[in-house]
């Protein structure tokens, strides 16, 4: 299930989600930000909303995502 970045986008729900599906699979977010290359204090930045990924950063975490701990089937 891949989300797509917009204006609308929840990022917080976004991320909660994703962490949600990690700790589901006993992996630390560490891991997924080395899969996607982003840096821990970036991460951090958008769990605050200071700033929000650029479409090709959220991308590659959404890659990562579903590598390491892909999404149930509804």
């Amino acid at each position: 299930m891949r989300m797509r970045i917009n204006a609308s986008m929840n990022l917080k729900a976004e991320i909660a989600n994703i962490e949600k599906r990690l700790k589901a699979k006993r992996l630390p977010v560490a891991a997924l930000l080395r899969q996607a290359e982003v840096d821990v204090a970036q991460w951090q930045r958008w769990k605050k909303g200071t700033q929000g990924p650029r479409l090709a950063t959220w991308q590659r975490i959404e890659r990562a995502a579903d590598l390491l701990a892909p999404a149930e089937a509804a």
